[in-house]
């Protein structure tokens, strides 16, 4: 256990549990005027949360709603949540006279599903592929220009089950499961000048613009 059930969840009796991996291969091939990269990811957890949302004892009933529930099942419990995540970026650097580049491509998919003793069901599943390329033009020695882009493309696909929540049924006509689809995608460009000034001063101005992907609520 990375911390016990008394950080938490002072209530719980089981202690909470991490179990991380990961693993990392970085391969790179000289094809001559230009360099291949390929790196491979993957890190993973299981985690078994208590929570103990109230802060009190778990013995006790209290009103809620104008009904009588008992804490311990819904105000306090465990959660087990897995999460595996695979990453791929393949790229190319060069140099062609005064220009160097980079262009390469990057793909993710996750995989989150979390539960809990509260009868909380979450699979998402991320799904994430970018192409991307810059070029730097040595303009003198002195002084150089960059520009470049990157085309990012995510896709998030929802499935929820809720049937209770702090120990009671959901209200009436609250869904129990939903489902949800997204995808967004952007084309991201950048410019920088920089200008090395002195041997100890350099000065630079950019422009660019972000890209986040969208979530959904829980």
């Amino acid at each position: 256990p990375v911390y016990g059930r008394l950080l938490a969840a002072p209530t719980l009796f089981n202690d909470q549990l991490f179990r991380g991996r990961g693993a990392l291969l970085n391969l790179e091939h000289d094809l001559g005027p230009a360099r291949l990269v390929a790196i491979f990811g993957y890190r993973g957890f299981d985690l078994s949360q208590g929570s103990d949302t109230d802060g009190g004892p778990n013995v006790t009933s209290i009103s809620q709603v104008g009904a009588t529930v008992s804490r311990g099942f819904g105000f306090d419990y465990l959660r087990d949540w897995s999460n595996d995540t695979f990453t791929l970026e393949a790229k190319v650097t060069g140099e062609a006279g005064p220009v160097t580049y980079v262009a390469g491509a990057f793909g993710m998919h996750e995989t989150a599903a979390p539960q809990s003793a509260s009868f909380f069901l979450f699979d998402q599943q991320t799904r994430s592929v970018a192409f991307f390329g810059e070029a730097t033009w040595a303009i003198t020695p002195r002084l150089n220009l960059s520009a470049g882009a990157r085309w990012t493309s995510d896709r998030k696909q929802l499935d929820r089950t809720h049937s209770a929540a702090l120990g009671r049924p959901v209200l009436a006509g609250t869904p129990y499961f939903a489902e949800a689809d997204r995808e967004w995608s952007k084309l991201t460009p950048r410019v920088i000048v920089d200008w090395e000034a002195h041997d100890d001063v350099r000065l630079y101005a950019s422009w660019s613009q972000g890209f986040q992907a969208g979530a959904f609520q829980s």
